[in-house]
């Protein structure tokens, strides 16, 4: 990833103090510095896995070139460059390595966004260095967000006149110190747990219900800290630039819906499906039945939200697993919202509690889609999850279990296959399940989702938070020195 030592202690300072003092001498230079300093940088941290990225920006701001200036129908220039695109994704994904170029994904849909707006209001595109800082930012490049090019493009462009203050500057380095602790200090110890259950299950080891159960509200609490907490600094990286970059995470796991839930995870991501994705395929299939009718609405949607989510499983790796998620996240909508298409609710008559319960116990075993290394230990991490009788318990439980019951239980731990304290993983579990249930999320601590009421938590400058702050920055330290892989699943996208 790029958040290295490097970059957070020597790179983004310095950077920030170029750009500080080109808003005094030289502000037209902005946006060309910024891009030379994120290619410099991409290219630093990953010098062979760049080129592919970096030709794919530059193949773009062709494209919008043609697109800007007239050249040829449009409409063909912009399927043309879609299809190359999405091309050179797939054949890295499927078929030329192992490992994709890293930052692929994203700038592949950074450049289609770039590519479809483009196409509605070519104006946008007639800056070549302000588009390809649009897909090659060092903030966004490696996890997003995937801010759409019609809302970051004029900010890109009002870049050379726009001033940032000393208080937006604090501001996002209190933002980017919340999201690194969410990321390492959370994330990263229940990756872990996760990562060992997933791997004995790999290595033939006997998995036993209540651990791989609680491994799975493991995983789905890490990708959420770990992703939630590199979207925030990426973010505060914008930020401090002078970019407001789409938030990516409302707390997520609050929700009592699937359709809730995606509308707060990875939000900029739902938004590029939802409209170029799942809307045009609406539309589409809407068209082939007559007007106002109720069934072509209901077949179109379902199926607009079924190919949506297929295609954003595929998206998320390089095995059937990842279209089967997919697939069966599209289901769950479906299933969840059909009562709803026909006039009819389910959720007022269990109440919000059981609501949630029943998503966790729908979201969490799918997440183990992230840690199985092939389809064989994920059916055997479920299989596991559907069998009660392998329960196991802490040895001295034994002493006080009737003698007719001992044959029942496995007495070789609550998490016999987890290395660490047991009290140690349950702690992590447990406050991670807190910070993400109850707490208030990043946020709305600093007051970045206007549309909702600010939290009881709300970040101001002040020496309370200056503590905060430093205490969280120094608790990180130790883990970004130490270089250890913290296991991130989007690092290799």
């Amino acid at each position: 990833m790029v958040y290295t030592p490097e970059f957070m202690f020597g790179i983004l300072p310095a950077v920030l103090c170029l750009l500080a003092l080109l808003r005094r001498v030289r502000p037209d230079m902005i946006p060309l510095c910024l891009l030379l300093v994120s290619i410099a940088v991409f290219g630093a941290f990953h010098p062979y896995q760049s080129i592919v990225v970096l030709v794919m920006v530059a193949f773009n701001v062709m494209a919008l070139g043609a697109i800007y200036r007239g050249v040829g129908p449009t409409g063909w220039v912009v399927a043309g460059a879609a299809v190359v695109h999405v091309g050179v994704l797939i054949a890295y994904k499927y078929y030329l390595t192992d490992q994709l170029p890293f930052g692929l994904s994203f700038v592949t849909f950074l450049n289609l966004s770039a590519l479809l707006d483009a196409r509605s209001r070519p104006a946008l595109a007639q800056n070549p260095v302000q588009n390809a800082l649009y897909a090659a930012q060092f903030a966004t490049i490696a996890h997003g967000p995937i801010t759409r090019f019609k809302d970051l493009q004029p900010q890109i462009a009002a870049l050379k006149t726009k001033q940032v203050d000393a208080e937006t500057l604090i501001t996002g380095l209190g933002l980017f110190v919340f999201g690194l602790a969410k990321a390492q200090l959370i994330g990263y110890p229940l990756h872990v747990i996760a990562d060992d259950i997933a791997t004995a299950a790999g290595n033939g080891a006997t998995v036993l219900f209540l651990e791989v159960w609680i491994g799975a509200w493991a995983a789905l609490l890490s990708v959420y800290f770990q992703f939630s907490g590199y979207s925030d600094m990426a973010i505060a990286c914008g930020m401090m630039v002078g970019l407001n970059l789409a938030p990516n995470f409302n707390s997520p796991l609050m929700a009592k819906s699937p359709s809730e839930f995606w509308n707060r995870w990875h939000m900029s991501l739902t938004t590029w499906i939802r409209v170029y994705l799942f809307m045009p395929v609406f539309k589409q299939i809407i068209g082939w039945f007559q007007r106002g009718s109720r069934r072509g609405e209901i077949t179109a949607w379902a199926t607009a939200t079924m190919v949506s989510m297929t295609i954003f499983g595929a998206w998320h790796g390089n095995a059937m697993a990842f279209v089967y998620w997919g697939a069966f996240a599209g289901f769950c909508l479906v299933v969840s919202q059909m009562p709803g298409a026909l006039g009819r609710s389910w959720q007022r008559h269990i109440g919000p509690r059981i609501s949630q319960t029943l998503l966790f116990l729908v979201l969490a075993p799918p997440t183990y889609v992230f840690f199985a290394h092939d389809l064989a230990t994920l059916g055997m991490l479920m299989s596991a999850m559907a069998d009660p009788t392998t329960l196991s318990l802490p040895g001295r439980m034994a002493v006080f279990m009737p003698l007719g019951l001992l044959g029942t239980f496995v007495f070789d731990g609550l998490l016999p296959n987890v290395s660490g304290r047991t009290l140690d993983a349950f702690l992590y579990v447990l406050g991670g399940t807190l910070a993400a249930l109850i707490a208030p999320n990043s946020m709305q601590i600093f007051g970045l989702l206007p549309r909702q009421k600010p939290a009881g938590l709300t970040w101001r400058l002040s020496p309370g938070w200056g503590l905060a702050v430093g205490v969280l920055l120094a608790l990180c330290i130790p883990t970004i020195l130490s270089g250890v892989d913290t296991g991130f699943i989007y690092d290799g996208f």
